[in-house]
């Protein structure tokens, strides 16, 4: 598994930040020493999912100068390491794109996997976030619109050498007129399909709560696609381990 991964999506509202939190708390639980780094700049929302305090310190911070690397670190759950991004317009102000690239190198030296939610689309800061990672993962929806706008960001991160692994298909069996994993896959460049996450009532439940699916639901469907995604992305077969009480409380529900 390489050292950092982009995760982005050719539009917003195909669940992107909740792919990056889960299979981040995913890596974590196995073992990992994961961070988030929120690089949608210009419409954050890391903090919102895991209810991070508004006045934590953030990439932007960093990027100004005011503030150290370490400090925009906040851990979540005593677990899972996470630096947000500014909510604020004023936070935008004296943001250098220079400055910004320079905080991307240090991120990638520093932190064993890095996990960079990206901006949807093709705006500067995603493509300055393109030269900092090492491969990327492309989360859609199965439907026509968003699996051809992802198809066009991949060529994007493909002309900027970027390693575009495959697709997280999100949301499977939501809706009426879904696309054939065949056709997602060859709309998309031929990419392979690394991961379906059904869709699953828990989600924004957890959203609601502010905790990830696979920490505050580990036995939903949901939870259940996230840790097989993890798992794939370290070349590892998935295997459920459940803790007893895991146990009990799957047999309750089934019976």
């Amino acid at each position: 598994m390489p050292n950092s991964i982009l995760v982005g999506s050719g539009k917003g509202g195909v669940g992107k930040t909740t792919v990056t939190i889960n299979l981040g708390m995913a890596l974590t639980l196995m073992g990992r020493d994961v961070v988030i780094v929120d690089v949608d700049i210009p419409t954050p929302n890391v903090g919102f999912h895991l209810d991070i305090p508004s006045d934590a310190v953030t990439l932007n911070d960093v990027v100004r100068g005011k503030a150290s690397l370490e400090q925009a670190v906040f851990l979540y759950a005593n677990r899972l390491k996470v630096i947000p991004s500014g909510i604020f317009i004023d936070s935008l102000e004296g943001f250098d794109p220079d400055a910004y690239r320079n905080v991307m190198k240090q991120i990638n030296k520093k932190f064993d996997v890095i996990l960079f939610d990206c901006a949807p689309g093709l705006g500067n800061e995603v493509v300055n976030t393109f030269k900092g990672g090492e491969m990327m993962v492309v989360v859609t929806t199965p439907e026509l619109p968003s699996v051809a706008d992802t198809a066009k960001s991949v060529q994007i991160a493909r002309d900027l050498g970027v390693d575009v692994k495959g697709i997280v298909v999100n949301r499977s069996g939501h809706f009426k007129a879904e696309m054939k994993d065949a056709q997602v896959s060859s709309t998309i460049n031929d990419l392979p399909i690394l991961g379906k996450i059904p869709e699953d009532p828990t989600v924004p439940t957890s959203i609601a709560e502010g905790v990830p699916v696979v920490f505050g639901h580990p036995l939903s469907p949901a939870a259940r696609a996230y840790k097989r995604l993890a798992y794939r992305l370290l070349g590892k077969k998935y295997v459920e381990r459940l803790s007893l009480a895991d146990k009990i409380n799957l047999f309750l529900k089934n019976y």
